[in-house]
């Protein structure tokens, strides 16, 4: 059985304000499938957050979500709730490919061990359009993306019931690495969705220090945990060498030949 820790890894999968439903999202959410799509943006904006069906009705249910999306290139995510427990293997049949395996990470609050980076760090809140476009920059969106993804960035940064947000890392006056969080609706975990540190300020702590900073504030306003579905090359084994516990991976599959451009949590939903 999936322990309740556990879950709020793969809780940050569909765990979103219920009052923010981002412009032109199509959504169907039932007890046995959650999933959305968006029409002219990238991939990484349309999802399968979870499919709980018997292996009766598990091809029919395929079609219907094969159906759904079409031509829009998307992530299906199994995660330890999916079912039936061959749905990876059903979905490679069909043509889907493995496209990451993420491992589903937590800790408990507060963390343990040496978080101090190397550097001196400051972390902000991205609040406003500068530090919102920054954000998005150092996510690696430019051009029209960027300037797609901004407006609605801006838009749920105003919103009073928003769980999430953005932080921007800086050493000294040069931005560094961008990171996302949100809490979860039962304010007991820190969902960490997505860091990434600038290639030439990598091994200065930035990762760390962005960790830290998302931990510390999730502390002070209640949390338990933290949960992070952690790149298994890149960040996973940093976390785990501070404490973090590993649950296992969460497949992420994509129709082949789409557009497999890494994506973020942060950059899904909301924008």
């Amino acid at each position: 059985m999936r322990s309740t820790v556990a879950a709020y890894a793969e809780g940050m999968l569909y765990d979103y304000e219920r009052d923010w439903i981002p412009a032109g999202l199509e959504q169907i959410e039932r007890l046995d499938l959650l999933m959305w799509r968006r029409r002219g943006w990238p991939p990484s904006h349309s999802r399968v957050a979870y499919a709980r069906w018997d292996e009766s009705t598990a091809e029919r249910r395929i079609d219907e979500v094969l159906a759904f999306f079409g031509d829009q290139p998307f992530n299906w995510h199994v995660g330890p709730s999916s079912s039936p427990s061959d749905l990876g293997a059903r979905l490679a049949r069909r043509g889907l490919e493995l496209v990451a395996t993420p491992r589903m990470m937590t800790s408990a609050l507060p963390l343990s061990g040496d978080w101090q980076p190397r550097s001196v760090v400051s972390i902000v809140d991205a609040s406003d359009e500068t530090t919102a476009r920054m954000s998005l920059t150092l996510a690696h969106h430019d051009d029209e993306e960027l300037e797609q993804m901004l407006p609605e960035r801006l838009a749920y940064l105003a919103l009073p019931s928003r769980r999430g947000g953005f932080l921007v890392a800086f050493i000294g006056a040069i931005p560094v690495g961008n990171a996302g969080y949100r809490y979860s609706a039962d304010g007991a975990c820190v969902y960490l969705t997505g860091a990434e540190t600038v290639a030439e300020h990598r091994g200065l702590g930035v990762y760390k220090a962005l960790v830290a900073f998302r931990a510390s504030a999730a502390r002070d306003r209640g949390c338990g945990v933290a949960s992070i579905l952690a790149n298994a090359e890149t960040s996973a084994p940093i976390l785990a060498r501070r404490g973090f516990v590993d649950h296992g991976p969460l497949p992420r599959y994509m129709p082949a030949g789409a557009n497999q451009r890494r994506a973020t949590l942060a950059q899904m939903r909301p924008a």
